[in-house]
Formats: C-alpha cells, sequence, structure tokens
C-alpha cells in the first residue's frame, strides 16, 4: 500500500484502487482503468503538487518535501498498473 498524506487529503494506492481521503469525511474510490491524468506539478506558489484526474474528480495534493518520495512512487505505481491493465 502506498500513501500519501497532507494536511487535508490522504491518497492511497494498493495497485489497483486509488482511494482518496478528505479531512472532511469525504471519500472517493477509482479504479486505476479510470484515472485519466495523474502527475507532479510545480505549483505557482513553487512548492510541487500531486495532482489527479479520476472521472468528475480533481485532486491537488500539496507535497512538502518529506512527501515528494512517496508521490513519486504512488506516481510510476498507478503508471505501472495501467501499462499491465492495457497488456491484457
Amino acid at each position: 500500500m502506498i500513501e500519501v498524506k497532507s494536511e487535508q487529503i490522504i491518497i492511497t494506492f494498493d495497485g489497483r484502487v486509488v482511494d482518496v481521503f478528505y479531512r472532511s469525511g469525504k471519500n472517493e474510490r477509482m479504479h486505476v482503468d479510470f484515472v485519466e491524468d495523474m502527475r507532479l506539478e510545480r505549483h505557482r506558489k513553487g512548492t510541487m503538487q500531486l495532482m489527479g484526474k479520476m472521472g468528475n474528480l480533481y485532486v491537488g495534493i500539496p507535497l512538502s518535501d518529506e512527501t515528494i518520495p512517496h508521490a513519486e512512487t504512488l506516481l510510476r505505481a498507478v503508471q505501472e498498473a495501467q501499462l499491465r491493465g492495457q497488456q491484457e
């Protein structure tokens, strides 16, 4: 299980499903095949963010220096799972 945490949002990936947990209690689940876009992006303030589009859900998670490696791992794992799904 890969996990990326910020103050307001936690994203996890178990190899098949991306879960998004909000501090407010709202949660979203999306199969990896329905993740349309996920990338690391530099925010206009100079900080990095993990950006994602999954169906009608858009997610932007501000990353600290400590969480960037976790976000990179999650991003690679999602991309690899999507490639495996295309090959099946």
